[in-house]
């Protein structure tokens, strides 16, 4: 699976199970997403390590 990340303020709301391709978004996920956890930035090495 292929992961790519892209700065700066997203136009709408959180989504998942998509990518943006050359032509804008697209790319739809074939399966499930079982959980999902969004954070308002980065995290740190420390934090991402007590996500467990």
């Amino acid at each position: 699976m292929r992961s790519s990340t892209t700065r700066g303020r997203a136009p709408g709301g959180l989504q998942t199970g998509r990518g943006i391709a050359s032509d804008g978004w697209g790319e739809y996920l074939h399966g499930d997403v079982d959980r999902v956890r969004a954070f308002a930035g980065a995290l740190t090495g420390s934090e991402i390590a007590l996500l467990g």
